[in-house]
């Protein structure tokens, strides 16, 4: 009996959660620098593009472990798992530093510093 691929569902499904939070963070970034947006929905989307990567890191962290599990248990993972899970972090690692938190490019500002 031929034996099936299956796909890594769990693993694309965290590489496409990894996108959608860069790209909403990018657009909080975007409506942030923007004259025009207003600043009440520039936070509701950075907040948003925050949230989102905070819960991707959650399963990028659940997909490490899992190839860290299966490494050491003898079984060898399926190479789109492992793509899709070292895609995954890198997408996440790369919007992270592109979009600070604080500091050059970050959302926050130091106290006395708001803009008026």
């Amino acid at each position: 009996m031929p034996t099936t691929r299956r796909l890594p569902v769990g693993a694309v499904a965290t590489l496409v959660a990894a996108c959608a939070a860069v790209a909403v963070l990018a657009a909080g970034t975007a409506l942030t620098a923007s004259p025009t947006a207003p600043e009440d929905l520039a936070v509701l989307v950075w907040v948003l593009g925050w949230v989102l990567v905070v819960w991707t890191a959650v399963a990028v962290a659940a997909g490490l472990v899992g190839l860290v599990r299966a490494g050491t248990a003898g079984r060898r993972p399926a190479r789109g798992r492992v793509v899709a899970v070292l895609a995954a972090t890198a997408v996440l690692a790369g919007g992270v530093l592109a979009h600070p938190v604080a500091g050059s490019g970050g959302a926050t500002a130091p106290a006395g510093q708001e803009s008026r």
